[in-house]
């Protein structure tokens, strides 16, 4: 972007590969996240209550998650930031594999300390640690940036980190100094944000780098969903927003980079899901499939990094939300809405959704 600045993220990006055609689960967060989570599209969990579009989605007691079979791996894991996977103790980080919890059980919050609203008692936008209320000084994102740089230093053993930004979600607010930055900008307060954002995501991987433990840490970068028309951000050129089944709605900024594992700046433009982090994990940790607890929708995308494979790891992805489905199959989207026309787009030739093939 020339208007919105992130430099680290820019780096980074460049030390892997990028998913040009790399899609969240769903268009909202919740259950793109449960997703993320347990690696089973959330539209296959017969008691998740997703059709109203905002609902909780519970991650049920007996589902196996990343972090526990992370942990049964002899790692140490930590979610640090937004959960918004459920509220009771049973459905908190800590019951579902993380030994350390820093955020927020909500999927927003103030970026400021506030007792009278986010931090009042009861909140669950509250800050906490494992349960335990907490407070802070300045501004959130910087906050959570710096828990996980203590996470990084204080792990002594392999570890996970399920690194959970609230940025750029609304309330739309940012810094004085980095304000002050963007004077002028039509996106100022989105500007900002992005800009501690990025900030963070620095901080967090000068912390891997000088511990060492940069070159083999797997980074998996990706948003939830597509911009939101409440935070002042933009999909262009994709149509839609998040919510929605256009492109704008679900496809997202995703890479991934390991050490020097993965050739410089590549572009990979087969049809990739955060489905697959799951699958690639178990890949590159060598677990038998014998030994996980179920089946994973995802598909390891080392093969296709590495040049064993090529084409496309997925024949098609699916989504569902409320009335509305979508089906990417090879260039072509479907679109399919109760009540209304379905649509269908060759998106290799209409990547912003102009021209339905159908009418």
């Amino acid at each position: 972007s020339t208007t919105i600045h992130t430099p680290n993220i820019d780096s980074l990006a460049r030390g892997g590969v990028c998913f040009t055609n790399g899609y969240a689960t769903s268009a909202t967060s919740t259950p793109s996240r449960y997703a993320l989570m347990t690696g089973m599209y959330p539209w296959k969990n017969k008691d998740a209550k997703i059709l109203p579009g905002d609902a909780p989605l519970i991650i049920n007691e007996s589902q196996y998650t990343l972090p526990k079979m992370m942990r049964e791996c002899g790692y140490v894991t930590g979610a640090i930031g937004k959960w918004h996977l459920g509220s009771e103790p049973s459905q908190r980080p800590n019951a579902k594999g993380f030994d350390t919890f820093y955020g927020l059980l909500a999927g927003h919050r103030s970026y400021f300390y506030n007792p009278e609203t986010s931090d009042k008692d009861g909140s669950l936008q509250q800050y906490q640690h494992n349960g335990r209320k907490l407070s802070f000084d300045g501004y959130f994102t910087d906050e959570l940036a710096s828990k996980a740089q203590q996470f990084v230093t204080e792990s002594e053993q392999p570890f996970m980190l399920y690194m959970s930004f609230t940025a750029p979600h609304s309330p739309n607010e940012a810094t004085e100094e980095d304000l002050a930055r963007f004077e002028g900008q039509p996106r100022q307060k989105y500007a900002a944000m992005m800009y501690a954002l990025d900030r963070g995501v620095g901080k967090i991987v000068d912390e891997l780098k000088a511990a060492g433990k940069f070159d083999n840490t797997i980074i998996f970068f990706l948003s939830d969903n597509g911009g939101s028309t409440t935070n002042q951000s933009s999909n262009l050129p994709l149509k839609g927003f998040k919510g929605n089944k256009f492109e704008g709605g679900q496809r997202v900024p995703f890479f991934v980079v390991w050490g020097d594992r993965f050739k410089r700046d590549q572009r990979f433009t087969g049809l990739t899901s955060s489905l697959d982090i799951f699958a690639t994990v178990v890949d590159a940790l060598d677990i038998p499939e014998e030994g996980l607890h179920k089946p994973i929708d995802g598909v390891s995308l080392l093969p296709y990094l590495s040049g064993e494979k090529s084409g496309n790891p997925h024949e098609a992805l699916f989504w569902r939300k409320m009335d509305t489905r979508a089906i990417r199959s090879g260039s072509y989207k479907l679109i399919i809405t109760r009540g209304v026309d379905s649509v269908l787009y060759n998106m290799d030739q209409d990547v912003e959704e102009m021209h339905d093939l159908l009418s």
